[in-house]
C-alpha cells in the first residue's frame, strides 16, 4: 500500500462494531463517508467513470445483503482505492470517521500496526497440554504445528513423573536445580528425560520461526524455562516469560497475560530509539526541524521517524521537481503522512507518541540513514503558498 504509485489516492476510515443493534449503523455510516469521497472528488475534477472505479468496490460492500458481513466487523474499519489498487481492511482498533484525498494513501492511523506490530509466538507447556499461539496485541490464535509434542505426559511416557514432580528452587551448589519425582526416577533421570522432551519441542519451532522475527514468549511452571531455554537454538526466545501452570487457562486469559510483555518491550524499543536519536542529532543523523525531516523524507533517508499524536503540516508534494509546496488549506496533504509514508515504503520504523514524550517538544523527529548534505537544506525545496 504504501508502494503505491497512482494517483488520486482515497484513504477511509470508520469506528465500527463487534456485535450489537449499533452494528445495522456501521453500512450507513460507510455510505455517508463514500459521499463525502466523492464529493472531494468531483471538486478535485476527477471523472465520473474514476470516481466509480474509485469506489465502486466500497459501495459494493453498503449494498451487501450478507449480514455475516456486518457481524464480523472489528472495532476499526478502513477503505484505501487507487486506479489501481483497492483494499478494505478490518481494524482491532477504533479510529475517527475521515476520508483523505491526495497523492499517498493516509497511513497515520496505521502506523503503530504496520511498524509496531508487535507480532508474537507464544508456546503454553504443561503436564497435560503443549499449545502454539501467533498474534499481536489485538489478537491471538492456535496454531498446528508438525511435529510439535502435544503434552507432557505423553512425550515421556512416564505418567508416575509427571503426577508428582516437584520443584525446589535450591540445590546442593548455588543456581542448581533440584527435581524430585516421587516414586518415579531419580532427579537425574527426570532431568535427563525432561531436557530431551523440550528438544522435541524445540526443534519444530525452530524451524517454524527459521524466517520469522516474532519473538518467541513461553508459558510455564518456572523449573521448565531453563530447560526449555537450554534446548532452543536461536534469538527469539526472550528471557521474560509467563510463570504459572496454565492447563485451565483460556487462550483469551492467555492474551490478557502477555500483552504487558509485548507492552513493556515495545516501550523500552521505543525509549532506546529516542536516546540513540538524540546522540546522532550531533552528526547530522537526526533532526526535529519539519523541513529537514520533509527533505530527508523525499531522499528515502529517514531510518525511524517520530510523530507527535495530532500534528499536522500541511501542504503538497512535487516529487518530480523535487518540491515541497507549504500551504495552510486543510483540504492539502498532511506532509507528516508523507514521510510516514517514505518511510515505511523504505523499510523504516514509525512511532506516534503523546507531545510530552517527544524531544524538545517537537511535532516530529527522525534518525537518517545517512547525513543530508546540508547543501540540500540551502536549496530551493519550499515554496511556502498563501492558500
Amino acid at each position: 500500500m504504501v508502494d503505491n504509485d497512482s494517483q488520486p489516492c482515497v484513504s477511509l476510515f470508520m469506528p465500527s462494531h463487534v456485535a450489537g443493534k449499533e452494528t445495522r449503523q456501521d453500512p450507513i455510516q460507510l455510505a455517508t463517508l463514500l459521499k463525502n469521497a466523492c464529493a472531494k472528488l468531483k471538486s478535485a475534477g476527477h471523472s465520473s467513470d474514476i470516481i466509480q472505479k474509485l469506489l465502486e468496490p466500497a459501495w459494493g460492500i453498503t449494498r451487501s445483503h450478507d449480514a455475516a458481513v456486518w457481524r464480523h466487523m472489528d472495532e476499526g474499519f478502513a477503505y484505501f482505492a487507487s486506479p489501481t489498487f483497492s483494499r478494505s481492511i478490518r481494524l482491532p482498533f477504533p479510529v475517527e470517521p475521515t476520508v483523505h484525498l491526495a497523492n499517498h494513501f493516509h497511513v497515520r492511523p496505521l502506523t503503530c500496526w504496520m511498524s509496531q506490530p508487535l507480532d508474537f509466538a507464544l508456546l503454553v507447556v504443561s503436564q497435560n497440554e503443549v499449545r502454539l499461539f501467533e498474534g499481536d496485541q489485538y489478537e491471538m490464535r492456535h496454531v498446528d504445528l508438525a511435529d510439535l509434542p502435544s503434552d507432557l505426559r505423553s512425550a515421556l511416557q512416564v505418567d508416575e513423573w509427571t503426577e508428582t514432580l516437584q520443584f525446589h528452587g535450591h540445590g546442593s551448589r548455588p543456581g542448581e536445580t533440584m527435581f524430585h519425582g516421587q516414586g518415579g526416577g531419580s532427579s537425574a533421570d527426570v532431568k535427563s528425560e525432561l531436557t530431551k522432551f523440550f528438544q522435541r519441542v524445540a526443534r519444530p519451532l525452530e524451524g517454524h520461526l527459521a524466517d520469522s522475527d516474532k519473538p518467541l514468549v513461553f508459558a510455564g511452571v518456572d523449573y521448565l524455562y531453563p530447560l526449555f531455554r537450554d534446548a532452543f537454538h536461536g534469538d527469539a526466545l526472550w528471557e521474560e516469560h509467563l510463570s504459572g501452570n496454565f492447563d485451565r487457562v483460556t487462550p483469551q486469559q492467555l492474551h490478557q497475560q502477555v500483552k504487558p510483555l509485548l507492552t513493556d518491550r515495545a516501550s523500552s524499543v521505543r525509549r532506546t530509539a529516542l536516546e540513540q536519536m538524540n546522540e546522532l542529532r550531533g552528526v547530522s543523523r537526526a533532526s526535529i526541524d519539519p523541513k529537514e525531516i520533509l527533505i530527508a523524507g523525499m531522499m528515502d533517508s529517514i531510518e525511524v521517524l517520530f510523530l507527535t499524536r495530532g500534528a499536522k503540516a500541511l501542504g503538497a508534494v512535487d516529487e518530480e521537481n523535487e518540491r515541497i509546496i507549504l500551504t495552510h488549506s486543510s483540504d492539502d496533504e498532511d506532509l507528516l503522512n508523507y514521510a510516514a509514508v517514505r518511510t515505511l515504503a523504505t523499510g523504516g520504523s514509525v512511532y506516534t507518541l503523546e507531545a510530552d514524550d517527544m524531544p524538545n517538544g517537537a511535532n516530529v523527529a527522525a534518525m537518517f540513514r545517512f547525513p543530508i548534505p546540508e547543501a540540500i537544506y540551502d536549496a530551493d525545496v519550499f515554496i511556502e503558498s498563501t492558500r
